[in-house]
């Protein structure tokens, strides 16, 4: 019998956040807008998030947070009631913070939410792909950018010192 390969599961809810996240969130030196510094404080949680996460066991001050910016940003259910697609259930978000929110907790309950990470090169969020979940940064890229020549050249020189510490067999 053949082997089936093992189809990764999907990201969609993390995808979403992040691309909730990037389009909201202030990124360059500018003062942040209302919008911006709203979905600031949804960030926060993700950066309380502990590296180390069992699922369904949060830490105390990330639901304390969470709580606090779902009482001030409510949603409303209801069921649509268009002419084709009637009785479909919707939520509708009463801000930008509501929907960010809203992605956020939905990727809460996904075990995979510590992929959700922060490319310290450009500051935006990426989800981690990688099988063992070490990617530092969101592109290739943006490794470039990091890996600059001054970097380079200090890794050379460290290289160099190693082989010339060691003894050379002849």
């Amino acid at each position: 019998m053949r082997r089936q390969k093992k189809r990764p599961a999907s990201t969609g809810t993390l995808e979403q956040l992040v691309t909730r996240l990037n389009a909201f969130a202030p990124r360059d030196e500018a003062p942040p807008t209302e919008i911006g510094a709203e979905v600031r404080k949804v960030e926060k949680i993700l950066e309380l998030l502990p590296p180390r996460l069992e699922y369904w066991k949060l830490p105390r001050r990330v639901v304390d947070r969470f709580n606090q910016l779902a009482r001030k940003a409510p949603v409303y259910l209801f069921l649509s009631d268009g002419t084709d697609l009637r009785g479909v259930p919707t939520i509708g978000y009463s801000s930008l913070q509501a929907i960010v929110l809203g992605a956020l907790w939905e990727a809460l309950q996904d075990p995979r939410i510590k992929r959700v990470k922060r490319c310290p090169q450009c500051q935006k969020w990426f989800v981690d792909r990688t099988r063992n979940q070490r990617a530092k940064r969101c592109s290739s890229a943006c490794t470039y950018r990091w890996w600059t020549r001054t970097r380079r050249a200090s890794r050379k020189t460290t290289k160099r010192r190693k082989t010339a510490d060691r003894e050379v067999p002849r």
